[in-house]
């Protein structure tokens, strides 16, 4: 447990005293806001990176942004569901954001008829988020059954409403790589129109990075997309994390224990609060030395471990677990499928549904390429640690049919 006191914010998602290291992408939010609330045609954007890089904390960060300038928000962590659940959250949270808009007493024309879209989207899977709604849905749109087709009219009416009140309406989605095919190319499609209407109404997302979008789908992302790319902090950066917070409090690094923590973090944000987090709970005095650091290590990556890696790792099969220590035997790159499938004595076509489920549950992600790469830094060293030998399990047989 994190003491009181303790500067430092380890957890998934956790949003650090200050977020360091991520002026670029701030700004291209403040920009993005700005400029529509102008009425110009702005980008959305779509945060891509590994995890442990701070996805999560920058969209956050966005969100307060959007808040503070009076935006509505609609904030959404995505889990998998069937297109009918999807657009049924949909419609329960495009309500709450145009309630946010106006109270209904005061609705104008605009707002009025958003209204009457999403009952008809709504009523496009079973109707059951908008029976209260009292509301007569808009006959003949948003109503085709078409996700993508039914999404773009609903966003084009929430952004009429949100320019009506001279407001603003933010969509923040996290582990956007979680939809569905369907889905994702739906919610990237619907904001083509509104770009070129130029209406106050953005999508602010993250996740891993995503492979299989069809060649439409990609040309849309582009020409309305900004796909900022996090990785590790600069050297400086990453220094920051953890002398900034510390010195607040009247404690100093001392620089051979800043060169220390570099690099067994790899200067990667999760990492960096994680180990000073481990630090300051293990210090003595107003110095922390390097020597103090090598002492954290092992209480880092027991912490590391247990709540970083461990998470998602517990759920898998022995296969899974040897297709994860075949691709750490190899390291930290990318690497082709068939060179994994031939270290587990199989085929591809074999390795496949392992492949897909780990991408599934995101361990791997996936390369249109064929490749394939852990989706957490460091993931490697931490296979090795707990498995330090790859076991490749014994194909299944198939029983012969018996033929009298």
């Amino acid at each position: 447990m994190v003491g009181a006191n303790n500067p430092y914010t380890p957890g998934a998602g956790e949003r650090p005293q200050a977020l360091i290291g991520r002026d670029q992408q701030q700004g291209l939010f403040d920009a993005l806001l700005a400029g529509l609330e102008r009425q110009r045609s702005m980008r959305s954007m779509l945060v891509v990176g590994l995890r442990g890089v701070g996805k999560t904390a920058l969209l956050r960060d966005c969100v307060e942004k959007a808040r503070a300038r009076n935006w509505a928000i609609i904030d959404i962590e995505v889990s998998k569901r069937e297109d009918d659940a999807f657009r049924r959250q949909l419609t329960f949270e495009l309500r709450g954001a145009l309630l946010g808009l106006s109270p209904r007493s005061r609705w104008g024309e605009a707002a009025t008829r958003a209204a009457a879209v999403l009952q008809s989207f709504g009523l496009g899977a079973d109707g059951s988020m908008m029976a209260n709604w009292e509301v007569a849905a808009a006959d003949g749109v948003a109503d085709s059954g078409d996700l993508a087709a039914d999404l773009t009219q609903v966003i084009l009416a929430m952004g009429d409403a949100a320019l009506e009140n001279a407001r603003g309406v933010v969509i923040a989605v996290d582990e956007i790589q979680l939809l569905s095919q369907t889905q994702y190319a739906a919610l990237v499609s619907a904001f083509h129109r509104p770009f070129l209407r130029e209406l106050p109404i953005t999508l602010v997302a993250a996740g891993l990075p995503r492979a299989g979008l069809t060649p439409e789908i990609e040309r849309y992302a582009k020409r309305i997309f900004e796909f900022p790319v996090l990785g590790a902090l600069t050297d400086v950066d990453a220094r920051r994390v953890l002398s900034e917070p510390a010195a607040a409090l009247g404690v100093e690094f001392e620089k051979a224990a800043l060169d220390a923590a570099v690099e067994l973090t790899g200067r990667y944000p999760y990492f960096l609060q994680e180990l000073g987090s481990a630090v300051w709970s293990t210090k003595v005095g107003s110095t922390i030395s390097a020597q103090d650091v090598t002492a954290s290590s092992a209480q880092y990556y027991k912490s590391l471990d247990a709540t970083f890696f461990a998470r998602k790792f517990g759920s898998t099969t022995d296969l899974d677990r040897s297709y994860l220590r075949a691709m750490a035997e190899a390291g930290p790159d990318p690497q082709h499928e068939s060179d994994i499938a031939r270290m587990l004595d199989r085929t591809v076509t074999q390795c496949s549904q392992t492949r897909r489920s780990l991408s599934d549950r995101g361990l791997l992600h996936e390369f249109d390429s064929g490749g394939v790469a852990f989706a957490a830094p460091h993931f490697d060293r931490f296979i090795i640690r707990v498995m330090p030998s790859l076991t490749v399990p014994a194909r299944a047989t198939r029983r012969r049919r018996f033929d009298p």
